[in-house]
C-alpha cells in the first residue's frame, strides 16, 4: 500500500511539471528551424522556365535577351550584338548611353563560351571578364553628356495662353566624374546593359530670374505685335493671320531686345507664293542638267511667282511693325514663268551622286552624296517625296547598327538625308554607292549638312531620280601560297591566303584528307599524318560577291623517314669539301722547303705519297685535324 502511494505521488508530480512547462515558461524555445526548409522554398519558386541545357530566363548580356538559347546560340547572338551594344550609365538624375566603340570593347570568346556553358549547366559561374575594354574615355563622355549650362529665362509664345510668356530659369550643373573610368571597367567587361557611377556635381545659376523687370517688359513688348488683325486676300483664298502666325514674325534677342523678324516674314511669303499662286499647272520635272524626267511619278506641280512676293513682303512688314490692322489684296504678275514647286525643293541625282537645294528657283547649296547600296539591295527609292521632319543630334538605329548624326531630315519612311562622319571625303560622289553605299539614306559630308538643314522645311519637296537599281556581284579573287611541304613533326600553321574584297561571308576551309591534315574555320592547319591532301578555300556566293575558290596542296612526309637522308647529306658533301683540301698540301710544299736543314725530311712524304693516294677518303681526314 505504501509503495502504491509513493508511485501515485510520483505520477502526480510528473504531470504537474509537464503542465507548468506547457503553459508559459520564460525560457526561450531553442528548437532549431530545419535548415532544409528555407532552401527548398526558393528552389520551388525558381523552377526553370526554359528547357534543360539552355540559358535560364532573365539572362541578358550586351543588351541581348538570351533566354532559352544554347551556349553556342547565345555566343553567336552576343557577337552579333556587339556593333550596337551600348551601356547606359546612370549618374545623378540622368544617364548617358556610351557605345561599345567608344570603349574599344572586344569579346573574350573562350571565356564567354565557358561562362555561357556554366549557365546552361547550372554550374557556378566563373569569375572571368567576358570582354576587354578601354574605359579611359568614360570620364570625358560622362562630363560632356551630363554637364548643363545655366539658362536664363526665355520669352516665348504659349499656344495655350495665346501670348508671349516668360519661361523659368534653368540652373546648370558641372560634373566631376573622376573615378568613373575605373568604376565602369567591371560592368563593361561583364557586358552589362546598365551601370551606376558616383559623380560630384557643382550647380551654377543663370544671370537672370523670370521676375527681372527687363524680361517682363520684353514679353509685354512682344505681345503688342499680336494685336493687329491682318487679313490677306489671295486669288483663291482669304487668310486671317492668327496670333500664333503673327508670333513667328517677332524676334527676341539674347539681350531681350524685341524686333520684327523680316526673314520669318520672307519665309511666310515663299510658302504663300507656293500655295496661293494663280498660275498653276502640271508638268514633267526638268533636272538641273536639263533632262526632262518621264513617267507619272515625275509629273509635278509647276507654279510661278505670279504672286507679287516683294509687294506682299513689304505690306506685311509695314502692318506688323506699325501694328496696323486691315485687309490686303495680293497683287499678281501674269508674266511670270512657273517653277516646279514654286522653286523650292531638293533634287537628288543618284547617277551623278549629287544633291541640290533650291530656294526661289536658285540652287543655294550643292554637294556630293553616297546613296543606298545597290549590291546589298538597299538602293535609295526614286520618286517625289516631302520632308516630314527635322531633328538635331540623334542616333539612327537598325538591326545591326546605331549611328550618331548631327542632322536628320527624313523624307521617305526610314530614308532621309543626314551627315555621315564615318566616311572619308573621297567616298562621296562617284560609284561608292554601288557596293559600299548606305542602308538607304542619303549620306552627306558633315561640312555640307548645315546648309541643307537650314534651307529646307517640313513639307519641302524631294525629287529622287536616276541611279542603278541592280548590279552583278563582283568576282572575288583569292590569292596566296598554293603548296606546302611538311613533316609530321611540324607545328600547326596558318594558310597564307588573301582576298581582294573584304566583305561578304567568311571564307570556308575544307580538307580532302583529314588523315593527313585538318583545317579550322580560320585557316589554321594541323598535321595529322603522312600523305597528300588538298585544302579548298571557298568564298561563298552572296549578294555582293560571286563564289570563288582556291586550292592549296599539302605534302606531308613522316618525320622519321626524313631524318635519315638528312644525316647523310653532310657525308656526301665531305668528298666535295676535300677537293680543295687536296690542294692544301700543294700550297704547303714551299712551307716544307722553308727550313733548308729539313731537306731529308721532305723525302719522307715522297715515299708516302702512294700511301695517301690509296685511301682517298682517309687522307683528308688525317690532314683536317692537323690544320
Amino acid at each position: 500500500m505504501r509503495k502504491s502511494l509513493i508511485i501515485l505521488l510520483c505520477i502526480l508530480l510528473g504531470l504537474l511539471a509537464v503542465g507548468c512547462n506547457s503553459k508559459g515558461s520564460d525560457t526561450p524555445q531553442t528548437t532549431a528551424i530545419p535548415t532544409t526548409e528555407p532552401t527548398t522554398i526558393p528552389d520551388t519558386t525558381q523552377a526553370p522556365t526554359t528547357p534543360p541545357g539552355t540559358i535560364p530566363a532573365g539572362t541578358t548580356l550586351a543588351g541581348v535577351q538570351l533566354d532559352g538559347m544554347t551556349a553556342e546560340e547565345a555566343l553567336d547572338a552576343v557577337k552579333a550584338a556587339m556593333e550596337s551594344y551600348a551601356i547606359r550609365v546612370y549618374a545623378l538624375d540622368s544617364y548617358v548611353d556610351i557605345p561599345a566603340a567608344s570603349l574599344s570593347v572586344t569579346l573574350n570568346e573562350e571565356q564567354l563560351f565557358t561562362y555561357l556553358s556554366a549557365l546552361t549547366n547550372g554550374e557556378a559561374l566563373p569569375e572571368v571578364p567576358l570582354a576587354q575594354c578601354n574605359t579611359s574615355a568614360v570620364k570625358k563622355l560622362l562630363e560632356e553628356g551630363l554637364n548643363r549650362s545655366p539658362k536664363n529665362p526665355v520669352v516665348k509664345y504659349s499656344s495655350d495662353k495665346k501670348q508671349f510668356v516668360v519661361s523659368d530659369a534653368v540652373r546648370g550643373v558641372k560634373i566631376d566624374a573622376t573615378g568613373a573610368n575605373t568604376a565602369l571597367e567591371n560592368p563593361v567587361s561583364m557586358l552589362q546593359s546598365t551601370a551606376t557611377v558616383q559623380v560630384s556635381a557643382t550647380y551654377t545659376y543663370p544671370q537672370f530670374t523670370p521676375e527681372e523687370p527687363g524680361i517682363v517688359a520684353a514679353a509685354q513688348e512682344a505681345n503688342k505685335y499680336l494685336t493687329p488683325e491682318i487679313t490677306l486676300k489671295f486669288m483663291r483664298a482669304t487668310v486671317k493671320l492668327s496670333p500664333a502666325e503673327l508670333s513667328k514674325f517677332v524676334k527676341i534677342g539674347e539681350d531681350y531686345a524685341v524686333s520684327v523678324d523680316e526673314e520669318a516674314i520672307s519665309e511666310y511669303v515663299r510658302n504663300a507664293t507656293s500655295k496661293y499662286s494663280g498660275k498653276r499647272m502640271k508638268g514633267q520635272f526638268v533636272t538641273t542638267y536639263g533632262t526632262t524626267l518621264s513617267g507619272s511619278r515625275y509629273e509635278v506641280d509647276y507654279y510661278g511667282s505670279d504672286l507679287d512676293s516683294a509687294a506682299l513682303k513689304a505690306e506685311l512688314i509695314d502692318r506688323v511693325t506699325n501694328l496696323r490692322s486691315g485687309t490686303y489684296a495680293a497683287v499678281y504678275d501674269e508674266e511670270a514663268d512657273p517653277l516646279p514647286f514654286g522653286g523650292n525643293y531638293v533634287e537628288i541625282n543618284l547617277t551623278s551622286q549629287c544633291l541640290w537645294v533650291y530656294r526661289d528657283g536658285v540652287a543655294v547649296t550643292q554637294t556630293d552624296i553616297v546613296s543606298g547600296s545597290v549590291a546589298a539591295f538597299c538602293h535609295t527609292d526614286p520618286g517625289v517625296f516631302k520632308i516630314f521632319g527635322k531633328v538635331r543630334k540623334c542616333y539612327l538605329t537598325g538591326p545591326t547598327w546605331s549611328s550618331y548624326v548631327e542632322y536628320w531630315v527624313p523624307f521617305n519612311g526610314g530614308e532621309g538625308i543626314h551627315d555621315a562622319s564615318w566616311r572619308e571625303d573621297d567616298e562621296f560622289g562617284g560609284e561608292t554607292y554601288l557596293y559600299g553605299g548606305s542602308h538607304g539614306c542619303v549620306n552627306i559630308p558633315p561640312a555640307n549638312m548645315p546648309a541643307i538643314y537650314d534651307n529646307v522645311s517640313v513639307g519641302t519637296a524631294v525629287i529622287v531620280y536616276g541611279g542603278c537599281y541592280s548590279i552583278s556581284p563582283l568576282q572575288q579573287v583569292i590569292t596566296g601560297t598554293d603548296s606546302y611541304s611538311c613533316t609530321t613533326a611540324d607545328d600547326p600553321f596558318k594558310l597564307d591566303v588573301t582576298i581582294k574584297y573584304d566583305y561578304g561571308d567568311p571564307l570556308v576551309y575544307t580538307s580532302s584528307n583529314t588523315d593527313v591534315v585538318t583545317v579550322d574555320e580560320n585557316g589554321n592547319v594541323t598535321i595529322v599524318g603522312a600523305g597528300d591532301a588538298e585544302i579548298t578555300v571557298l568564298s561563298p556566293k552572296c549578294d555582293l560577291l560571286l563564289e570563288s575558290s582556291f586550292i592549296v596542296t599539302i605534302h606531308v612526309e613522316d618525320a622519321e623517314d626524313v631524318t635519315e637522308p638528312e644525316t647523310t647529306v653532310p657525308e656526301t658533301t665531305v668528298p666535295e669539301t676535300t677537293v680543295p683540301e687536296t690542294t692544301v698540301p700543294e700550297t704547303t710544299v714551299p712551307e716544307t722547303t722553308v727550313p733548308e736543314t729539313t731537306v731529308p725530311e721532305t723525302t719522307v712524304p715522297e715515299t708516302t705519297v702512294p700511301e695517301t693516294t690509296v685511301p682517298e677518303t682517309t687522307v683528308p681526314e688525317t690532314t683536317v685535324p692537323e690544320t
